[in-house]
């Protein structure tokens, strides 16, 4: 099989290297403790935020992926993943910016997913392989839980069995988190099987997990209130992906939010139980029994050295389509769209956006 190599251009276009841009799928939105800052990831860096809105502080500059940030309860101290070396670990840095401090340096993808009570400690997900006791057997798609210091320094195993999404109470003593029973991309919707996710509490006091919710299909990213009183969630039950609470102590759930188009993702809550998530590439927040507030935001993005750069790839491409006449090729890598001759040479990038692309084909005469 002939290896076609190619050219690609990956130019963004501005008038200004410091103007204010649109902003569109905005990922990974966490509100901060004391509930006045929004953490968030745009075109793989991170950004700081008012939760009002306004403009955004970006907090990293690199070619890395940054992902999942999530914030210290004293405001001081924003810990994320990030491919940087690699493959994700977890790293922490200052919430007003400054150099990142890696935590983990393991092989295996690992994502923090809140920090202890008294931000002594990071806590996250990976698999190390250290649990020969695990009731799951050992694998990279189920993950363990672990925590490791603020400050760096050794990895501790929290639990042995598939854990992901995990955050603890205010006393220390819960963890809520939801369970990972066997292997299912994260992203699919409408899943409903045995192997579906569901919302556990584990007492590191009494060494006992308890199942929370039990519905067929994905229950997701727990948080315990401040009080104590409820666990907030993401639930598929209404068909799409919707914020729902039930009491701490059991009950039933009841919806939060009514979305029905695309599912809400990435859910935080803050000391004073606003809620944050991700919806349609947009951030809202929200108070409890009150109508979702999108976020308004604005990005002066520096692009530094790498505003346009060729790259010589010939691997890493999607899917292909060929025009009519075979002429030319069209592809999609890192998420973009290019076309490129048959024969090979420099790959023109048609799509412009952030956002991912795919099933990319032309149209029957081959001018689009």
């Amino acid at each position: 099989m002939r290896v076609l190599r190619f050219f690609a251009l990956f130019a963004i276009v501005s008038t200004s290297m410091w103007a204010a841009e649109p902003v569109g799928w905005l990922r990974y939105p966490a509100i901060s403790w004391d509930g006045r800052l929004i953490a968030f990831t745009y075109m793989g860096d991170l950004y700081r935020v008012p939760a009002e809105g306004g403009r955004a502080v970006q907090l990293t500059t690199n070619d890395a992926q940054e992902a999942m940030p999530i914030w210290s309860h004293d405001g001081k101290w924003i810990a994320f993943s990030s491919d940087r070396n690699g493959n994700f670990d977890v790293f922490v840095m200052p919430a007003e910016g400054g150099p990142a401090r890696r935590l983990t340096s393991h092989s295996a993808p690992e994502w923090p997913s809140g920090f202890s009570h008294d931000d002594q400690y990071v806590i996250f997900s990976g698999w190390r392989g250290t649990a020969p006791a695990s009731r799951a057997f050992p694998h990279d798609e189920l993950p363990q839980l672990y925590r490791v210091p603020t400050l760096g320094g050794p990895v501790e195993l929290v639990l042995s069995t598939p854990a992901e999404a995990a955050t603890e109470s205010v006393d220390g003593r819960w963890l809520a988190y939801h369970d990972k029973k066997g292997v299912e991309n994260p992203w699919r919707k409408h899943h409903a099987s045995s192997i579906a996710r569901d919302v556990w509490v584990y007492d590191a006091v009494e060494k006992t997990h308890r199942r929370v919710t039990d519905f067929g299909g994905e229950d997701r990213n727990p948080v315990i209130s401040s009080d104590g009183r409820w666990i907030y969630f993401l639930s598929e039950a209404p068909g799409s992906f919707n914020v729902f609470r039930i009491p701490f102590v059991g009950g039933t759930a009841s919806p939060l939010t009514s979305f029905t188009t695309h599912p809400v993702r990435s859910l935080t809550v803050s000391r004073d139980d606003a809620l944050c998530y991700g919806y349609d590439g947009a951030i809202y927040t929200q108070r409890v029994g009150a109508a979702p507030q999108r976020v308004e935001i604005t990005v002066v993005r520096d692009r530094g050295r790498d505003e346009e750069r060729r790259l010589s790839l010939s691997n890493g491409v999607g899917e292909v389509s060929a025009a009519p006449g075979g002429k030319e090729l069209a592809f999609t890598i890192r998420g973009q769209i290019f076309v490129v001759p048959s024969e090979g040479g420099a790959a023109r990038r048609v799509s412009q956006d952030a956002g991912p692309h795919r099933d990319v084909s032309f149209t029957p005469d081959g001018k689009a």
